[in-house]
């Protein structure tokens, strides 16, 4: 069970503590020296834990809700453990939250919502089940960078490098 958390401009300890240490981009100390503003947070916040299970932070820049605004990627990050349904919440919440602030501000008649997600090597599952249930919602996929890697293998790499 679930309890969904939103704040706007939030300070350092309003942050819930997230289930694990989590990718720097979405920890409060990045983002609150990131230059946009207003800082919009939302958790879903485990009600037995008190711990957040699922996160987003976006701002607005230019008529658009972004997030992140100055990192390498922002967007929704979450538990294996969290079901479907929790995380279409929170992406709904986050949809209609950015509504309300563009709608807000009509000076722009170019605007919406861009999410950048992390690289599907950091957390392969939650990428691919994020990316479906973003699709589901009605976002698309406008540019997709694909990244190499090596697995690091200490045993084997003495071997090579010995």
């Amino acid at each position: 069970m679930y309890s969904l958390l939103s704040i706007e401009n939030p300070l350092p300890e309003q942050f819930p503590a997230f289930y694990r240490d989590g990718f720097l981009f979405l920890q409060a100390r990045h983002l609150l020296h990131q230059p946009c503003r207003p800082l919009h947070y939302l958790a879903l916040v485990n009600v037995e834990t008190g711990l957040a299970d699922a996160h987003c932070a976006f701002f607005v820049r230019d008529g658009w809700v972004v997030s992140p605004c100055a990192a390498s990627f922002g967007s929704v990050e979450f538990s294996e453990k969290v079901p479907d349904a929790a995380i279409r919440q929170l992406i709904d919440s986050v949809v209609m939250s950015s509504k309300k602030l563009l709608d807000a501000d009509k000076k722009l008649p170019d605007s919406g919502i861009r999410l950048v997600n992390y690289p599907d090597f950091y957390l392969p599952n939650q990428a691919q089940r994020l990316r479906t249930l973003l699709l589901n919602a009605g976002f698309t996929v406008c540019y997709e960078e694909l990244n190499q890697h090596i697995l690091s293998l200490p045993r084997l790499m003495r071997q090579f490098w010995l």
